[in-house]
């Protein structure tokens, strides 16, 4: 059994439900206690508790907001979220 730490990106548009636009696996762990010294490594936040632990980073996401605005042409107001989620996956 392996752990995934995946990066989620969702995006919130005013008067609109969120909408992920974005889902990376950022590293593979077969612990979980090495799962949470890499994510304490990397100064992250913990909410939850197991594999239902939610990650959160402070991180200024106005770059990334930028290009999400010319790539999809966006002109109403909208917010980016970024969480850090775990999958578990079984190895044959």
């Amino acid at each position: 059994m392996i752990q995934i730490l995946v990066r989620e990106t969702m995006i919130e548009i005013a008067g609109k439900d969120k909408a992920r636009i974005e889902m990376i696996p950022v590293a593979v762990f077969s612990d979980h206690s090495e799962l949470l010294q890499y994510c304490e490594k990397k100064g992250f936040q913990k909410n939850g508790n197991g594999l239902e632990s939610e990650f959160y980073r402070e991180m200024d996401l106005r770059q990334m907001k930028e290009q999400v605005r010319s790539y999809f042409k966006i002109e109403q107001p909208f917010k980016l979220h970024e969480r850090f989620v775990i999958f578990e996956q079984e190895l044959k």
